[in-house]
């Protein structure tokens, strides 16, 4: 049997160390344990759709409020009202990405070297593309009605192309060959995606990981770039006009880097018209603002997400889960608001003290808003600003910050000071010290002894003055 003492000597040592690092910090303004309590303002698991098959891909039309679902065997449809299967389009393939048109309400389903195009209305195959394409990427222009495919050729010494489809006819418009990719490699995968407010495609390359940038009406690359990081996705914000590739973000004119990472390992989705972007980190799904890039409202799911859709009218989020073989639904904003920071309670503990005494002063700091923000906390004491924090708060999340201040910070000279926290307005009043019992006990010995030395004084003097003189004789001659 193991001595209680030894038992109870780790949970000590845990203690004293929690107390160390959340108490004395708090005297030097440093942040200790003040940390921002999560909270998920925006963002709602509103149902989970357990599937029979895995979910390979998924997208949505906002037009007809219908989720797409690519599985083994065709393609699942759902109702996004009530989150039901309410068909399945039988294909004989292994359907690996999706693409919708959803102004001629077309679904294109691509796997297997073969696009399949569904009729969104009837739910039936109304024709294919296949000409020994690699499908595994691939972008659709509602404006122009153009179909952008990846062709990753799988021979030594063929190019890579991103071909070129008119949707209406579904005959091939141009094949864009990208540079290079004639050389003795092994496969290379090409990714694309396409802008259609501005008529720009985008595609990568994995061989020498570059961006290349294609003009729409004469299918030219207009210019190319090597961002410092890369993946073979990549997706564009037609609002901003930003591309996402690796974890940078492009602007899409230029090509420069405007901002070098941002919250989740990989973007999933964009809402062109909330301007709202959704990253995923193994089973984290993420909301960005698509201006600032800053965090909004994240959530945790219960698996690895695979894929993400989005309806930009409803806000509602699809999250593909390949071995649970199941949807979560989750409800997400419309809009993010900026981060807002809110000061309140503000407390004095005591609100009296005795000179040389200290005090401590703690209020409430919360973010009202959906973005993560950072906010400065001063506290000022006697008219001078005598500390600062800094506190960093999720959209929604809160937090409180306690100040010390130590003896030598407070005036000698009695009297009441006034305490501000960003605008929060407190007092504080320093008096001289008050006596206490054993004060008032000196005092009484001292005065006691004080009386008892003026009254031996007194009776010794007294005897002196009333003792009579010595008689001698006098001598006799």
């Amino acid at each position: 049997m193991k001595a209680e003492g030894a038992k109870g000597a780790p949970i000590l040592l845990i203690v004293f160390f929690a107390a160390f690092v959340c108490i004395v910090p708090h005297a030097y303004g440093l942040d200790g344990c003040t940390t921002a309590r999560d909270a998920n303002p925006s963002l709602e698991l509103v149902d989970t759709v357990i599937l029979d098959k895995n979910p390979e891909g998924i997208a949505v039309n906002e037009e007809t409020n219908l989720v797409y679902v690519g599985v083994d065997g065709g393609v699942l449809v759902m109702d996004g009202e009530t989150n039901e299967v309410v068909t399945e389009v039988s294909l004989d393939l292994r359907v690996l990405v999706l693409a919708v048109n959803p102004q001629t309400n077309r679904i294109y389903a691509g796997g297997d070297s073969v696009v399949k195009v569904i009729d969104g209305a009837t739910n039936s195959v109304v024709g294919e593309i296949s000409e020994s394409i690699s499908s595994n990427e691939m972008a659709v222009n509602p404006v122009t009605n153009r179909i952008y495919i990846a062709d990753e050729s799988w021979t030594q010494g063929w190019p890579d192309y991103v071909e070129v489809y008119d949707g209406r006819t579904l005959e091939l418009v141009t094949s864009v060959e990208i540079p290079g990719s004639r050389g003795p490699f092994y496969v290379q995968s090409v990714g694309v995606a396409v802008n259609p407010n501005t008529n720009r495609i985008y595609a990568t390359w994995t061989y020498n990981d570059n961006v290349y940038v294609i003009d729409g009406n004469t299918h030219e690359i207009i210019q190319n770039v090597e961002p410092s990081s890369y993946s073979t996705k990549i997706m564009v914000n037609p609002t901003t006009n930003c591309i996402y590739v690796g974890d940078v973000v492009l602007d899409g004119e230029t090509l420069e880097e405007v901002v070098s990472e941002y919250q989740g390992y990989s973007l999933g989705a964009i809402n062109p018209t909330g301007n709202l972007l959704y990253t995923t980190s193994l089973d984290d799904l993420h909301v960005l603002d698509g201006n600032t890039h800053e965090t909004g409202p994240s959530l945790e799911l219960d698996d690895i997400i695979e894929d993400l859709a989005v309806n930009p009218k409803t806000g509602k989020i699809y999250a593909t889960h390949w071995s649970a073989k199941k949807i979560s639904v989750v409800q997400g904003p419309l809009s993010l608001r900026p981060a807002n920071f809110v000061i309140s309670g503000l407390t004095i503990e005591p609100e009296r003290i005795d000179v040389g005494k200290t005090f401590t002063v703690t209020v409430g700091v919360s973010n009202t808003g959906d973005l993560t923000g950072t906010h400065n906390v001063e506290l000022e004491f006697a008219g001078e600003v005598v500390r600062n924090r800094t506190a960093t708060l999720s959209g929604g999340g809160s937090t409180r910050i306690t100040f010390e201040l130590l003896s030598f910070e407070i005036p000698e000279e009695p009297g009441t000071y006034t305490v501000k926290v960003n605008g929060q307005t407190g007092t504080v009043t320093v008096q001289s010290p008050a006596l206490t019992i054993e004060g008032y006990a000196i005092i009484v010995v001292m005065v006691v002894g004080v009386a008892v030395v003026v009254v031996v004084v007194f009776l010794v003097l007294r005897r002196r003055a009333t003792r009579r003189p010595p008689t001698y004789p006098f001598p006799s001659y």
